[in-house]
């Protein structure tokens, strides 16, 4: 998925400098406009690559932390029932 990201990334920057650029001769509002808004997809596809590395992030350690947790249970605990 991360890999589909980028690949959006760089036809966003790729469409946006295409589109200031061709708008810019007819308009320059719209150019502006165009490029604004090409900034702020920009950004937006930028938080989500790196909220999903955050993510993937957090699952590595939540897997860590239940092997951990499953050493100690696994541990003799005197507050534990024997099991038959």
């Amino acid at each position: 998925m991360k890999k589909l990201l980028y690949i959006l990334l760089f036809l966003q920057i790729i469409g946006g400098v295409f589109s200031f650029f061709l708008l810019i001769g007819n308009n320059i509002f719209a150019a502006v406009i165009a490029g604004f808004t090409c900034i702020l997809q920009i950004a937006l596809t930028v938080s989500v690559i790196r909220n999903t590395e955050d993510i993937e992030q957090l699952s590595e350690e939540t897997a860590w932390l239940r092997t951990k947790l499953r050493k100690l249970e696994n541990k003799d605990n005197p507050y534990t029932e024997p099991e038959p």
